[in-house]
């Protein structure tokens, strides 16, 4: 993911999602790593657009969710590299997504209750898995 990506993925966080909150709740440091475990919290009130499914419709839902970052740095203190690890599968859940295999399912419940916007999540990797950033 390219800097320009980052700033536009979070630009669509803090467009989306009311109220957001990142809190670095653990930073571990050795030598030239560097461990964060982020918590994020927030409420969702308006549409998500940079969802890799397509935008989202806000569920009115306060949200959570952890993150954790993996940096490397240079020696003169340039971020050399950095990974990024949450469970994207429970994220793309708590929006009102579900996966393909419930999908039918949820559909037919979606159509008796159009309460809460109900999306099926069939091209999104449903382990737990990180996206990496070179810089």
């Amino acid at each position: 993911m390219t800097f320009k990506e980052l700033s536009a993925h979070f630009a669509s966080l803090r467009a989306a999602f009311s109220n957001l909150r990142i809190v670095r709740e653990q930073i571990i440091v050795d030598d030239n790593f560097l461990e964060a475990r982020n918590r994020f919290s927030c409420d969702f009130t308006d549409v998500f657009t940079y969802s890799p499914i397509g935008p989202l419709e806000p569920t009115g839902e306060h949200l959570g969710w952890e993150v954790i970052n993996a940096f490397r740095y240079h020696d003169d203190g340039r971020l050399a590299y950095e990974r990024v690890q949450t469970d994207y599968r429970g994220f793309f859940t708590k929006l009102g997504v579900t996966t393909t295999e419930s999908a039918q399912q949820g559909n037919a419940n979606a159509n008796a209750n159009r309460s809460r916007p109900h999306h099926a999540l069939s091209s999104m990797r449903t382990t737990r898995g990180g996206a990496d950033m070179l810089h």
